[in-house]
C-alpha cells in the first residue's frame, strides 16, 4: 500500500517539473468524465492536424495512440536552441512589446519561459480542438482533464517497455 502511495506522488511530482529541451517524454491525457475525444473519424484527422500545427514544431513524435476516450504521444521535445528561436518568433510577434523599449537589448529567454511556451503550445492544441469540437456538437465546457500528464523517459528500456 505504501510503495503505491509512494508511486503515486513520486509520479505526480514529476508531472509537475518543467518540460526540458531535449528530452522525451510520454505524453497522455483523457475525456472529461466519461466523455470520448473523438466520436467519428475526421475528429482524429483534425486532432492530428492541429497536433502538427502546435506540436510539430517543438517536439519530434515517434509514436501516438488515439483512442476515443484518451491519447498517448511519445515525443522528444527539440533542442534548446530550436525552441529559443521559436519563443523570440513568439516575442516578435507581440504587439505588447515595444520595440523602441527594447531596442539594443539583447532578450533572455530563461528555462521558465521556455517551460511556459511548450506549455502553451499544449494548451493552444486543447483548447484549439476543444473549441472545434464544443461548436460542431453543441456543448459547452472542457472536454479535456485539466493539466496533461507526462511521464520522463529516462532510458532505452522505458520507451521499449
Amino acid at each position: 500500500m505504501l510503495n503505491s502511495i509512494v508511486k503515486y506522488y513520486s509520479t505526480w511530482i514529476l508531472n509537475m517539473q518543467l518540460i526540458q529541451p531535449n528530452t522525451s517524454y510520454h505524453i497522455f491525457n483523457h475525456g472529461n468524465g466519461f466523455e470520448n475525444l473523438f466520436l467519428h473519424e475526421a475528429n482524429f484527422h483534425y486532432f492530428l492536424e492541429k497536433y502538427a500545427l502546435y506540436i510539430s514544431p517543438v517536439a519530434e513524435t515517434y509514436a501516438y495512440c488515439l483512442m476515443p476516450n484518451h491519447f498517448h504521444f511519445i515525443v522528444r521535445i527539440r533542442e534548446r536552441e530550436v525552441i529559443e528561436k521559436l519563443v523570440l518568433g513568439a516575442v516578435d510577434e507581440d504587439e505588447s512589446l515595444s520595440k523602441v523599449r527594447n531596442f539594443g537589448k539583447a532578450l533572455t529567454i530563461d528555462a521558465t519561459a521556455i517551460n511556459r511556451y511548450l506549455s502553451m503550445q499544449f494548451a493552444n492544441l486543447f483548447s484549439c480542438y476543444t473549441q472545434s469540437f464544443n461548436k460542431v456538437y453543441h456543448r459547452r465546457g472542457s472536454l479535456f482533464i485539466k493539466n496533461f500528464k507526462r511521464e520522463l523517459i529516462a532510458d532505452k528500456s522505458w520507451l521499449i517497455r
